[in-house]
């Protein structure tokens, strides 16, 4: 029986030194398997469900191809589409978070419309933005969304409407005017309706005329163009923070916004607001 004891304590011992000797490996291992538990762990939400999804990738869910940019944007939700098409819904996955898809007519205009009160909320990004515009309707949620909704509801009736309708007409003209100059001649669409958008909002929401369309150097065409620019290399980052640890996001003192322009977008707002008054 000493005998037996002998040999097991020297076992253990033996053991033990191996396990410090190499704790470092079984340190990784311990957090790859961390790793691999916590970003599988909703992998099953549609399943358990009875949602038809698409089969995800651990670390990527379903957004390999764009990642890897061989899909736009709207080559996933074209492929997405297809892959559900005939249900009425279906579930993806950006990184580990579920997204549900829906694809009904009916139910789309349910969420947007008639049930709307239940779906309001957007998802938190919680970056670092101005004051300003971080009290906007898109990072609202709940009872604030609501009031800041209620706000800003008179500015979309019919009579207000119907006084911005001569404004529309004015920078519709322009619009005429410069693909006039164009005849038979080819024209980048999405950069001349930008142009015309950013018109349209210049007169109707702020009272400044932008020249967009008919000045590239405009001073508010250009610092609305470098509103949201981001150089590459953070956007990159940025996209892989939010699919990967989205949580991240609010101990960085990040911005999805250009602060330069934002601050001068502010002080147009400013004086516009002065001269309403």
């Amino acid at each position: 029986m000493d005998i037996i004891m002998d040999q097991l304590k020297s076992g253990l011992k033996t053991l033990l030194l191996m396990m410090m000797e190499d704790w470092k490996m079984y340190l990784c291992l311990t957090i790859l398997i961390s790793l691999y538990l916590y970003y599988t762990s909703t992998f099953n939400f549609f399943e358990k469900r009875g949602i038809p999804y698409r089969k995800p990738v651990i670390f990527l869910g379903n957004l390999g191809p764009r990642l890897r940019g061989k899909q736009s944007f709207h080559e996933f939700q074209l492929e997405t589409y297809n892959y559900f098409k005939g249900n009425r819904f279906g579930g993806i996955f950006e990184g580990r978070r579920p997204l549900l898809t829906i694809l009904d007519p009916d139910l789309i205009k349910a969420i947007t419309i008639r049930d709307f009160d239940h779906f309001t909320d957007r998802m938190a990004m919680n970056a670092k933005e101005p004051k300003f515009w971080s009290r906007s309707l898109l990072n609202l949620k709940g009872s604030e969304w609501k009031a800041v909704r209620s706000t800003l509801t008179p500015v979309f009736s019919s009579s207000r409407l119907r006084h911005m309708l001569p404004l529309i007409e004015m920078c519709s003209k322009q619009m005429v005017e410069f693909l006039n100059q164009y005849d038979k001649k080819d024209v980048e669409m999405k950069q001349t309706i930008g142009h015309f958008t950013l018109e349209v909002i210049g007169a109707c929401a702020f009272g400044v005329k932008c020249d967009a369309l008919s000045d590239e150097n405009a001073h508010f065409f250009k610092v609305a163009e470098k509103f949201d620019y981001m150089p590459m290399h953070k956007r990159i980052i940025l996209y892989f923070i939010l699919i990967f640890v989205p949580q991240l996001i609010k101990y960085l003192n990040f911005s999805f916004l250009n602060l330069d322009s934002s601050k001068e977008l502010v002080e147009i707002f400013e004086i516009a607001k002065e001269e309403r008054q």
